[in-house]
């Protein structure tokens, strides 16, 4: 399963499924591989439907391997992931000095990220058997 955030909706891009034409938003046709999303795999204007894939959606997360694309620099994330391991290895006990505002301010840049805001992000990033993050 792959998890991203819709983007702007201002400039959409073709792709073909199952040799039909589908439009898509630009974050999606940039972090498209291999997988099910949830906007070619569901018709998103049936509600019906949509409200009976929601109720599967732990299932389907809980046996997936999850893709995250962050539509984000990989400099900015090294920084962030480098600073966040420096805190988890001192277990949260004093503030390590190699930590600097900069790596901070990165931190702050990875998890306002609008993939970080959204509800199903919960299910999606706990529930999940292994998750993986893609940038840039």
């Amino acid at each position: 399963a792959l998890s991203y955030t819709w983007g702007k909706s201002t400039r959409l891009y073709r792709i073909i499924v199952d040799g039909h034409n589908f439009d898509v938003t630009y974050n999606l046709f940039k972090a498209l591989g291999d997988y099910a999303v949830d906007a070619i795999c569901l018709d998103q204007l049936n509600l019906r439907e949509r409200a009976e894939q929601v109720l599967r959606m732990r299932q389907i997360y809980e046996t997936a391997m999850v893709y995250v694309h962050l539509d984000i620099e990989v400099e900015v994330t090294v920084t962030a992931v480098n600073a966040l391991h420096s805190i988890a290895k001192n277990r949260f006990g004093k503030l390590d000095p190699a930590v600097s505002p900069e790596s901070w301010l990165s931190v702050c840049e990875v998890f306002s990220q609008p993939w970080f805001i959204r509800v199903w992000v919960i299910q999606e990033f706990v529930v999940a058997q292994c998750l993986v993050l893609f940038l840039g």
